[in-house]
């Protein structure tokens, strides 16, 4: 770990909330701008403190509630897409997250007019941006992820209060009386079943047809269940005999794949 400026605890759980609170902006590339000069006047062990802090408030603000809240904003969402959708809930400022943590159905009084927009990803790059910046990105990726296992042994198991339920029906009436959503939605739905209609194969370049068994140099045999074709690289997916079914890559460079 990189040496500390000294303090035994370079930022607290207040201090965080402040930074972060302080950077708040109606546009995310704003709050970054903020965030990012911000945490360059930092020296690294607060930079990657801040960055430990954010990972355990997100993780703090997890619950049954708020994961339903997630699918119902997003019709369906993935683990990932909850992760950035807590991330943009953080993103709001400390009130405001504490509020829909305890009540998801305050969302209502927070969601942007696009729905699809509370979501923010790039929350997390900021600090590590800066830390990559001065240390390179293995070095500062493994600092951060000391201080974020001392910040866990220092204030224990992130523990998550949320509720398992929430009132549903407002949100449910906000989201799907969008219609100009709705139908966004559904053009990005058949837009995106078409692409992928569009790039689906019968068989490999080399000739092995869907259905046929297969030998994988890596991974074994197996049975070849779909192709689809990106144009530089072929995705197969393919059943193993070891009942594992998995997407892999072929192309040059990459392992070969032979029919049986």
């Amino acid at each position: 770990m990189r040496p500390s400026s000294g303090r035994d605890s370079p930022m607290d759980r207040d201090a965080f909330w402040s930074l972060l609170d302080a950077s708040v902006a109606p546009r995310p590339s704003k709050q970054l701008k903020h965030l990012r000069d911000a945490l360059k006047k930092r020296p690294d062990d607060e930079v990657a403190t801040f960055a430990a802090w954010l990972r355990r408030v997100v993780d703090e603000i997890d619950s049954p509630a708020l994961a339903r809240a997630a699918e119902i904003v997003f019709d369906g969402c993935s683990d990932d897409g909850y992760e950035y959708f807590r991330l943009w809930i953080v993103s709001r400022g400390r009130g405001t997250a504490e509020a829909i943590a305890a009540d998801p159905a305050a969302l209502l009084d927070h969601l942007p007019v696009d729905p699809d927009e509370a979501s923010f990803e790039e929350l997390a790059s900021p600090a590590s941006d800066v830390l990559e910046a001065r240390l390179g990105e293995e070095e500062a990726w493994d600092f951060i992820d000391n201080v974020a296992d001392e910040l866990d042994r220092r204030e224990g198991e992130a523990k998550r209060h949320g509720p398992k339920t929430f009132d549903e029906r407002a949100l449910k009436a906000r989201i799907e009386g969008d219609e100009a959503l709705r139908q966004r939605r559904a053009e990005e739905t058949e837009s995106a079943e078409a692409w992928f209609a569009e790039t689906q194969r019968t068989q490999t370049r080399s000739g092995i047809p869907i259905g046929a068994r297969v030998r994988h140099q890596h991974r074994g045999k197996g049975v070849l269940k779909s192709v689809q074709d990106l144009g530089g690289t072929e995705f197969v997916t393919i059943a193993f005999d070891t009942g594992e079914t998995d997407v892999l890559g072929l192309g040059p460079g990459l392992p070969e794949l032979v029919g049986l």
